[in-house]
Parts: structure tokens; C-alpha cells; sequence
């Protein structure tokens, strides 16, 4: 089963860990079951890995919640 998950994860089809999802106040955002890849759900197209930008957006979010 493990190495189907690593095939789905180099396919681009990651398992989000509902359990540990988090809510920014945007977006929700969780990790791979599988591989531990960071994942955003988008309210279209679902769990999907952010792009650069909104990983940056994300960040300064959280940095300026903990200062």
C-alpha cells in the first residue's frame, strides 16, 4: 500500500491529512499522509500543492499571528 501512496504522491495526487488541517483564515492547509508535501485546498479544484506565492502569503500570515 506504501508504494502505491508514493506513486499516487510522484503523480500529483497527495493525500491531505484531514486530521491535522489548519484554517489561516483564507484557505485550509494540511500535509501528505504519504510524503509530508505542504497542501492548500482550493475551493475548485480541492487539495492541491500551493504555489510559491501563496506559501510566502501563508507564512507572513502566521508570523505576524505569533509577533
Amino acid at each position: 500500500m506504501r508504494l502505491v501512496n508514493q506513486l499516487s504522491c510522484l503523480l500529483g495526487r497527495h493525500t491531505p491529512d484531514r486530521g491535522q488541517a489548519r484554517h489561516d483564515l483564507d484557505y485550509w492547509w494540511s500535509t501528505c499522509k504519504s510524503c509530508g508535501t505542504v497542501l492548500v485546498r482550493d475551493p475548485i479544484k480541492g487539495w492541491r500543492v500551493p504555489t510559491t506565492q501563496e506559501m510566502e502569503n501563508h507564512d507572513r500570515k502566521a508570523a505576524g499571528r505569533a509577533g
